[in-house]
């Protein structure tokens, strides 16, 4: 299964609209169907920053769920980039 997630997002999850927000992703429980996630949203992911934990490490990290692998954004990302990506 792939996921595959372009629009606004940030550290803490997808869209000001609150599509996914990181106490959804800790609750996930798909420990037998863990997609690949494909993000082209700024910042989901910026892993260097050891005392802000992302959305996008969340996600790896869930023990019971999340994804098992995934090819994610850690800085901004520009459309024109977001598209040439997705349809490679």
């Amino acid at each position: 299964m792939v996921l595959d997630y372009f629009g606004h997002g940030g550290e803490d999850g997808f869209a000001s609209e609150k599509i996914l927000e990181k106490p959804q992703i800790q609750g996930f429980y798909n420990p037998n169907t863990l997609p690949l996630l494909i993000t082209v949203t700024c910042d989901f992911s910026r892993f260097d920053n050891p005392s802000r934990i992302t959305a996008g490490e969340l996600t790896f990290w869930n023990k019971t769920g999340g994804a098992a692998s995934m090819i994610t954004t850690t800085r901004e990302v520009f459309i024109s980039v977001g598209q040439s990506f997705n349809e490679a």
